[in-house]
Formats: C-alpha cells, sequence, structure tokens
C-alpha cells in the first residue's frame, strides 16, 4: 500500500511539475476540438437463465418462422458491426518536444443491424414473430473521459491511456407485413441495456502542422462488471430471466484542430 502511495504522490508531483513548465510556454497547452469517423464491433452476449422453447407457428409460409429472432440457446452471442461519427474535445499539455498529455472527452454514437434479439423485447401479440417479418437494428454508442500519454517522433506519435466511460446499447425492432407492393408497419419494439466501464486507448497519430493533427485509436474496457444488465419477465409467449453483457471494442479516426 505504501508503494502505491508513494507512486501515486510521485506521478502527481510530475504532473504537476509537467503543467508548471508548460505554463512558462503558451505554446505547451493547447485547446483542442475534433471529428471525424468510428467503426466497431458490439460482441454482446444473451445469456438465457430459463429454458426458452417458443410455440410451435400456425404458419406455414417458408419466410415466417426464420423472423423470429429471439435467442433460444443458453448462451447467444450476438455479433454487430456498428458505424457512426466520433466527436471530441479537450486539452493537449506539451512539458517537452517529446512527449504529450491529452485530456479530453469524447462522444460515438453509431448504427448496425442484429441477427438476434433478446426475449425481453415484449411481442406486439402472441402470433406475430411467427407470421410477420421483421428488421432488427441497433442503435451503440459511448461517453468518455480520457488521459492519454503520447511519445512524439517528429511529426509521429505513439499514444496510450486509459479513461472512464459510460456504455449503450439499443435494440430497435420492426415488424411488418406486405399486402401486394405495400409495406404494412404493425409495431415498433425498443430495449435498452446500458452501463460503466474503465477503459484502455491505444493509438497512433500524425501531426500535420502547428494547428493541426489526425489521429487513429483503438479503445476496449477491461472491465464489463458494470456493462451486464438483468432482466426477467414475460414477452408474450414465454417466461424469461436473461444477463445481456456489452462487450464493445471500437476504432476511430478523428482530425484534430488546435484552438
Amino acid at each position: 500500500m505504501k508503494k502505491i502511495l508513494h507512486l501515486a504522490l510521485f506521478s502527481s508531483i510530475m504532473l504537476s511539475s509537467s503543467i508548471m513548465q508548460a505554463r512558462e510556454n503558451t505554446n505547451s497547452i493547447l485547446f483542442f476540438a475534433g471529428g471525424g469517423a468510428s467503426v466497431g464491433l458490439f460482441s454482446n452476449k444473451i445469456q438465457e437463465l430459463l429454458p426458452i422453447n417458443y410455440p410451435q407457428s400456425n404458419f406455414q409460409s417458408m419466410d415466417k418462422i426464420s423472423y423470429n429472432r429471439h435467442c433460444t440457446a443458453q448462451v447467444c452471442l450476438d455479433d454487430n458491426i456498428v458505424g457512426g461519427i466520433n466527436l471530441e474535445a479537450g486539452v493537449k499539455i506539451r512539458p517537452i518536444s517529446l512527449l504529450e498529455i491529452d485530456i479530453y472527452g469524447n462522444i460515438m454514437f453509431g448504427g448496425g443491424s442484429s441477427k438476434t434479439i433478446p426475449n425481453a423485447m415484449i411481442l406486439p401479440g402472441n402470433t406475430w414473430p411467427y407470421r410477420y417479418k421483421s428488421k432488427t437494428s441497433i442503435l451503440s454508442g459511448y461517453a468518455a473521459i480520457n488521459a492519454d500519454l503520447t511519445l512524439r517522433f517528429g511529426s509521429f506519435g505513439i499514444s496510450g491511456g486509459i479513461g472512464m466511460s459510460y456504455w449503450m446499447n439499443t435494440y430497435n425492432v420492426e415488424f411488418e407485413d406486405w399486402i401486394g407492393s405495400k409495406r404494412y408497419t404493425m409495431e415498433h419494439i425498443v430495449e435498452y441495456y446500458d452501463g460503466w466501464a474503465y477503459h484502455f486507448n491505444l493509438g497512433i497519430n500524425y501531426r500535420i502542422n502547428q494547428s493541426s493533427e489526425v489521429s487513429a485509436r483503438f479503445t476496449m474496457p477491461f472491465n464489463n462488471k458494470h456493462l451486464s444488465t438483468y432482466k426477467e419477465g414475460n414477452n408474450g409467449l414465454v417466461n424469461y430471466k436473461e444477463i445481456v453483457t456489452i462487450n464493445p471494442y471500437i476504432i476511430t479516426l478523428t482530425y484534430r484542430w488546435y484552438l
């Protein structure tokens, strides 16, 4: 414990010293804002604590039963590719030319499609998931506070850091039917899952000039204890008890402007 306290004290002194040195040179403290594209994999796990057995469908059309996408196994892995945008803003501290400290916040959100849905999705009617087609999509994202350290070699930099983040994943299901060439939307259902976690960042960046840079960053939580949501009830056809865990992996490509 004493070693940890000494390390924390030493780190605080070093950070304070870096800030004091940076203040002496106005070019060493820079505020920045940025934006860019993001892509991620939300590898969600749906764990069923009760056996899930849906009744046999009364409808014989070949394309009807296949649209029941609820998880019926003990564990279902729902891997979703999500594309969207990333926005961030913060402060960059340059105590020396080789070292940079970035303290910033960012928000990312995007959408994708889902193959498997939790049983907590309440059904609009006992026969609908067997009679009507459905479209399933997700809206995912996170908001984070980060502290990154960059080693600068000329215009190129290698960065790493940690942060605290809030994550969310929303399942959206739309049941539909077709009469001739006309589509009828029967019901739209939304189920929301969220949680917070600590995460780490790894990235590279390139300083374009004195007022801008471009960076590529990988972000992943290193604990998902608080990214699991437990729900139980009846969705109109079956009783369920399930745990849905969000497992995100994000890559962002961001252009930053120094203010």
